[in-house]
């Protein structure tokens, strides 16, 4: 039984042999171009469907910021307008 396997196996490796002699550089070149842009493919598509992630929470942090430098204005105008007059002496 086992002989019959490796038989098999071989006469498989010799007719893959016989294909690879059979074609053409041009034919082992495509095989190889389409290879590296399968691989290519799934680093392409996942980004494309996340763009629209992306651009929303860009505009939430932005949003943020802004909100957060409004926020500290507005403290900094209060304290110059209404001083607390335990830290008077520390402005002056």
């Amino acid at each position: 039984m086992k002989k019959f396997g490796k038989s098999k196996n071989k006469e498989k490796s010799l007719a893959k042999q016989s294909e690879d002699i059979k074609k053409t550089e041009r034919e082992k070149v495509d095989e190889r171009r389409e290879e590296v842009l399968a691989r290519g493919r799934k680093f392409k598509y996942p980004l494309q469907y996340s763009k629209h992630k992306l651009v929303f929470n860009t505009i939430i942090i932005e949003i943020k910021i802004i909100i957060h430098i409004i926020t500290q204005i507005i403290k900094f105008l209060i304290i110059f307008i209404y001083p607390i007059p335990s830290l008077r002496h520390r402005l002056n």
